[in-house]
């Protein structure tokens, strides 16, 4: 697996942090949901590394599993440096509904680690379901079903909750955001867990 900490990772974060802030602007809701697929669209079209994407092409490489894990990690961090640039021009532009915010972090205050690490497994896979869809068949239909689904689903997705997190300073919420990281990297190798092809 060559993957690890790039421009395109950071680019992948700003991205997704991108689609967060459309999502937030326009009130949440369908419209929100279907226009958020821009981010994921946009990541595929560049070929950029965001960690849904990389975590369900993951190599598993049993001679070289912890560097592998380190690399995946470094996805993690650029896509997280990507966020926190977009969060800061979001946050500054006075276009994000607060309301719509405070619903989205109200409901991982008060979800349970099961709940989730189960909400993030749900994202997972159904963004390994976008993304394979567009290596595999050159077709954006999944992102513009997958997408939309993990939102109104209320999943968890952990790219984007991390913009969701950094666009508002008084959260802190690094354990529920480490808990979908570990549900979406879950989600995103089901395929692989149940059925190898």
């Amino acid at each position: 697996m060559e993957v690890g900490w790039n421009k395109g990772s950071v680019w992948s974060g700003f991205l997704i942090g991108l689609a967060g802030w459309i999502n937030l602007s326009v009130g949440g809701g369908i419209l929100g949901a279907v226009l958020f697929a821009i981010g994921l669209l946009a990541v595929v079209w560049f070929g950029s590394s965001l960690y849904t994407g990389k975590a369900g092409s993951w190599e598993f490489r049993y001679y070289a599993v912890w560097r592998d894990i380190g690399r995946l990690g470094l996805v993690i961090v650029g896509n997280v440096i990507g966020c926190l640039i977009i969060s800061q021009i979001a946050a500054a532009s006075g276009t994000i509904k607060a309301e719509t915010l405070s619903v989205i972090l109200s409901s991982r205050e008060s979800s349970t680690a099961m709940t989730t690490i189960a909400r993030g497994i749900g994202c997972g896979f159904l963004m390994e379901l976008a993304v394979w869809g567009w290596r595999e068949k050159g077709s954006v239909l999944g992102i513009f079903l997958a997408v939309p689904g993990f939102i109104l689903a209320g999943f968890y997705h952990s790219i984007a909750d991390a913009f969701y997190y950094l666009v508002s300073p008084s959260s802190t919420y690094l354990i529920p955001w480490l808990l979908t990281v570990l549900g979406n990297f879950i989600g995103c190798n089901l395929r692989r867990f149940i059925c190898y092809y």
